[in-house]
């Protein structure tokens, strides 16, 4: 039994009150005069091995720090939840930061851009020169691109038939890229019509090619393209501008330019159909809480090879091509000088009469 003297008791003896305590709980033996000493100067008591410890003191003392301890762990945790929650706050900033588009990048040549905006020659030549037209003009380009050029700047219909191999498929792309991209407060939704859907499909992938990858035409309309290539392919990427959700897409049906505050390319639309489908009749789109119907409509070989040889189909295809009327949308239709009949085909000495005829 330890000797207390006016409540003192000796080093000696502490170190075995330690020692008992410890073998009770089953600690390891070891040697506590280290740990004993370093309890008595933390306590306030002289390191000499002589210095006698007040029991209730020192008592008092282990107590405290048991709960500083305890304190301390239950700090450690709290510490560790705040780490966490800060590390997940800075992945959502970081995502937030990722997603936001930033401001957009100004038109790399604005004179060129300006230059070609009512010049539909112009703008394929520039943009589309080392692409598509990488042969020499003849006449009948210049006359098939002042056709669409005054569809696309003043309305009205027009056909235009001409021999293979004049262009006119890839006009008439070009022509959907012109109307949305230097005139999109007019052409705010253009239907393209093929006679397959495999054509319409092709012409689709043409189109997001160009916005993707043809650089003339990314650096002079980054309010379309820079958006669009940020995706990187990933349509299912959400991105923001200002806040506000980008919610540009693209499928094999359709492709919605990016929704961007203050442009008038936002949100805008060209839709691919065959010419037979469903979706032509009353075929609209829903952009920026109302819904936009067409405003140009352009009809790509709505015949095939076999159709054009009979003349009861010719006929069915002339009925179709002349309903195709939404809301007095402008209308360009092509067709082939090969022996191609269709509503507004003059090329072909049996081709029927049309009443659409310009």
């Amino acid at each position: 039994m330890a000797k207390t003297k006016n409540g003192y008791i000796s080093r000696a003896d502490w170190l075995g009150l330690v020692s008992q305590g410890a073998a009770i709980l089953g600690a390891e033996a070891l040697d506590r005069r280290v740990l004993v000493d370093r309890q008595r100067s933390e306590a306030g008591y002289p390191s000499s091995s002589r210095g006698s410890i007040h029991v209730t003191k020192m008592a008092a003392f282990l107590v405290a720090k048991i709960k500083s301890n305890v304190q301390n762990k239950r700090t450690a945790r709290e510490r560790y939840v705040d780490y966490t929650e800060s590390v997940a706050r800075k992945k959502r900033e970081k995502s937030l930061v990722e997603r936001d588009i930033g401001e957009i990048p100004a038109p790399v040549d604005p004179a060129r851009r300006e230059r070609t905006k009512n010049d539909f020659i112009a703008f394929c030549k520039e943009y589309g020169g080392e692409v598509s037209f990488f042969r020499d003009w003849q006449t009948v380009h210049y006359e098939v691109a002042s056709d669409i050029q005054d569809v696309i700047l003043s309305g009205g219909k027009k056909a235009i038939a001409a021999p293979r191999g004049m262009f006119k498929s890839t006009f008439l792309r070009w022509a959907v890229l012109f109307a949305m991209l230097q005139h999109p407060q007019r052409h705010k939704t253009v239907v393209y019509l093929g006679a397959v859907g495999g054509a319409t499909l092709r012409t689709r992938k043409f189109i997001l090619a160009q916005l993707r990858h043809n650089k003339t035409i990314q650096a002079d309309f980054p309010e379309v393209c820079y958006p669009i290539e940020l995706y990187n392919g990933i349509k299912q990427r959400r991105l923001t501008y200002n806040d506000v959700p980008v919610e540009a897409s693209w499928s094999n049906t359709e492709i919605v330019f990016p929704t961007l505050a203050g442009y008038e390319t936002s949100g805008s639309i060209v839709m691919f159909l065959s010419i037979g489908s469903e979706g032509i009749r009353g075929a609209d789109h829903t952009s920026e809480a109302f819904a936009i119907r067409p405003s140009l409509v352009v009809i790509d070989d709505p015949q095939s090879d076999m159709s054009a040889n009979s003349v009861s189909m010719v006929k069915g295809m002339h009925g179709i091509v002349s309903r195709i009327d939404f809301l007095g949308s402008a209308t360009t239709t092509r067709s082939s000088g090969a022996g191609r009949r269709d509503k507004c085909c003059t090329t072909s000495s049996d081709c029927l009469p049309c009443s659409h005829h310009p």
